[in-house]
């Protein structure tokens, strides 16, 4: 059961114990990092409440089948619109859960982004909650458990994802996707334990050249280009919603170097299809250097936390490496 997740076993064998006694709960809150396959869960234990066969799912029956088309009557998702979820989206679960199950003996609720209900939504729920019908199972997906209410907490069970190691990213990787074991390592390192992030980076086209990119503008900028340094702020700027994976490349790019330099073509580097670039950057830096940049680096992720200005953020950072 729920061979489809990867990691996650203390979750899987929380749930699998839980239908086979059951003893499923009324409302369960997943919460973890994004990209820990929170929402995969949801849908994989919906499947497995509303499967007919007695080692659900089985993926062939009827239910398991409408559940792959993304058509089971008695599944009701729920999504913020806009930035939040509004307490009329709450309203109308509640009118809707007072309704039996059409097809199951389950009607499964799956809140996305739960954390985004303001107080008055999640009061709303609060008294959903509080008295369920036999039938219904609520599942609050949400990266940031602090969001809700305590007594919304306490009336739920919460399972906890947690980033899934790099060794069953890589697996997966080469196994699902056939992806050779070096690009696998790269992309499992750079998703920092998150099978989401994992997947959209093979979905981006392009992503080998614009990193090229990246790094030809770097070196110019080490090289004394203050020119430069003002253009990639920009073009970092243009990249705001993957800006913090692309300082996590930057990170691990002048930590390449210096193994680099110390390794040769090794395995533990993890960027070496831009050899040649590894070996330019490496005359131009000393390991202090390399050091101070990713110091520089890191400070700059720090200032995006506490909503520093983007492209001042990022001139300021690019400046710094001229500097060392």
């Amino acid at each position: 059961m729920f061979e489809e997740i990867i990691g996650q076993e203390k979750v899987k064998e929380i749930l699998v114990q839980a239908i086979k006694k059951s003893q499923v709960s009324h409302s369960y809150i997943f919460t973890g990092p994004q990209g820990t396959q929170k929402s995969e869960m949801a849908h994989n234990l919906a499947k497995a409440l509303f499967c007919t066969q007695d080692n659900p799912p089985c993926h062939h029956c009827v239910p398991c089948e409408k559940m792959q088309e993304n058509n089971h009557p008695d599944l009701v998702e729920i999504f913020p619109q806009g930035l939040h979820l509004r307490i009329q989206q709450i309203r109308e679960l509640r009118q809707n859960i007072s309704i039996k199950p059409y097809e199951s003996s389950y009607k499964i609720y799956i809140i996305h982004n739960a954390d985004t209900m303001g107080t008055a939504a999640q009061n709303a729920l609060l008294k959903t909650l509080e008295e369920p019908p036999s039938y219904a199972v609520i599942i609050l997906l949400t990266t940031n458990l602090q969001g809700l209410l305590p007594t919304i907490i306490s009336r739920s069970q919460v399972l906890q994802f947690n980033r899934i190691a790099q060794q069953q990213i890589e697996k997966y990787l080469m196994e699902q996707k056939g992806m050779d074991e070096d690009k696998a390592k790269e992309i499992a390192i750079l998703s920092n334990g998150s099978i989401g992030k994992a997947i959209e980076s093979i979905d981006q086209e392009g992503l080998f050249t614009e990193r090229q990119e990246l790094l030809q503008y770097l070196l110019k900028i080490i090289r004394g280009d203050m020119v430069c340094a003002f253009s990639t702020a920009v073009w970092l700027k243009d990249r705001k919603e993957q800006i913090n994976e692309w300082l996590d490349f930057l990170i691990l790019w002048f930590r390449d170097i210096t193994l680099y330099r110390e390794l040769g073509d090794n395995p533990w580097v993890v960027h070496r299809e831009y050899k040649e670039l590894l070996k330019e950057f490496s005359t131009y830096l000393s390991d202090e250097q390399i050091h101070a940049i990713i110091e520089e680096i890191d400070n700059s992720k720090n200032n995006l936390k506490a909503n520093v200005n983007l492209q001042l953020n990022m001139e300021a950072m690019l400046l710094k490496m001229q500097e060392e």
